[in-house]
């Protein structure tokens, strides 16, 4: 089974849930609760991959 994806905060543009960048760098490029459809596609495709990786 692939990791628990917890996106309750929304999305930063690199495919990290807003929690996990801010965690990790102190601050997200994205506003708090910005939904996956308001990401560039690069992070879209990211993000999609990590959803359908925690389900499997």
């Amino acid at each position: 089974m692939g990791e628990q994806v917890n996106a309750k905060d929304g999305w930063c543009c690199d495919g990290r849930t807003w929690h996990e960048h801010t965690e990790q760098e102190g601050h997200c490029c994205q506003p708090q609760n910005t939904h996956m459809g308001q990401l560039p596609d690069e992070g879209q495709e990211k993000a999609r991959r990590r959803i359908g990786d925690s389900v499997t």
